[in-house]
């Protein structure tokens, strides 16, 4: 029997612990303060669409920005890797990432099914900017010493400044009935993974993982996180684990990504930490890196449509006087998918060109 002594108890407690304080709120005979740090710290927030709400307890606007650029060396950029998805209408809640469940799981009807493939071809996908956007670094409203910096480059935009290459699109073959299986990393099912919280940042900041992963969430700076989990949409909470100062927290239940879909996740602590985990139900799917280019390997001969989504890539601060209150994020979006025709052994070109927003 669960107990709430037990860790499934404690999660339970985490989620009921938010709504009670709310409930109290609304409802009690006198008007109830609620420490905006406390309820920062255990998630008291709602996280509706449309909502805005603060560090600060209120709403506000700002000015939008955007993006980060790689170095104009060509080097990598932040530390990040890739996959995911939402949109939606309305204000995103405060450090929640914006939009709501975005483009629904594509497929068709049943499962996907394992086939041989003969003279498979590849299916190489580019992404770029049509121009570049400013790039910004935004101030970190708490724990700067702990998470390493004062400022931090937004991670929602990462392109080439040269080539306009844009990082961690995440693209895939819609409805396909059936292919190759996974290879690689993602060949075991049920699969352990590590969402790494490092220097407040989730690492890495979009994650492709098989549905059925077990995910870890692991904490290497020298404060508290928590990772709060939403599936698909922020109506739909799938887990909020608090996670201490260089803590490894091994995978449960609710850590259990057992669908496919996209994965938001947030913290209540930083509003600025933002990341994606879209699990995956076939394996024809990829992340562009550095280069702006994602490839879909031993594809069976064919016509497909490819679809590319990315985040919204722009943010605004939430203003407190000249103190800075909370973020918020532009709608995650998706390009129109392109047809492509795969022939046996060769390999098509896509490029998606994409406006920011």
């Amino acid at each position: 029997m669960r107990t709430l002594g037990s860790p499934v108890g404690h999660t339970r407690l985490r989620r009921l612990a938010p709504a009670a304080l709310l409930w109290l709120a609304a409802c009690g005979g006198k008007p109830t303060e609620i420490d905006p740090e406390a309820v920062a710290r255990y998630g008291a927030f709602r996280y509706d669409e449309g909502a805005a709400t603060s560090a600060g307890g209120g709403t506000g606007g700002g000015a939008a920005v955007a993006a980060v650029r790689l170095a104009d060396t060509g080097g990598a950029g932040p530390e990040s890797a890739g996959a995911s998805e939402p949109p939606a209408g309305g204000a995103p809640a405060a450090g929640a990432p914006a939009g709501g469940a975005g483009a629904k799981p594509r497929g068709k009807a049943g499962k996907y099914e394992v086939v041989e493939v003969t003279d498979g071809g590849t299916i190489k996908v580019t992404c770029k900017l049509t121009k570049k956007v400013e790039a910004f670094e935004f101030p970190l409203n708490k724990d700067q010493q702990g998470c390493g910096h004062a400022k931090m480059a937004s991670e929602r935009a990462v392109f080439d400044p040269t080539t306009l290459a844009l990082k961690n699109c995440v693209v895939s073959l819609v409805e396909i009935a059936k292919g190759k299986d996974f290879e690689g990393d993602m060949a075991q099912a049920q699969r352990q993974v590590i969402l790494d919280q490092k220097g407040c940042q989730y690492v890495p900041h979009v994650m492709l993982v098989r549905a059925g992963s077990k995910v870890s969430v692991k904490n290497s700076d020298p404060v508290q996180h928590n990772a709060k989990s939403f599936f698909n949409s922020r109506a739909t909470l799938q887990f909020n684990v608090m996670s201490s100062s260089n803590s490894l927290l091994e995978p449960s239940d609710e850590t259990t990504l057992k669908k496919a879909g996209n994965y938001i996740v947030a913290c209540d602590i930083h509003f600025w930490m933002t990341g994606y985990i879209r699990a995956v139900s076939h394996p024809y799917w990829a992340v562009t890196g550095d280069d702006g280019t994602a490839t879909l390997t031993n594809v069976p001969p064919g016509t497909y449509k490819v679809a590319c989504w990315h985040e919204g890539m722009l943010m605004s601060l939430e203003m407190n006087g000249a103190e800075v209150s909370g973020y918020k994020f532009s709608n995650d979006f998706e390009e129109k998918p392109q047809d492509v025709t795969v022939a046996p052994g060769a390999t098509a070109d896509v490029a998606f060109t994409i406006e920011p927003r």
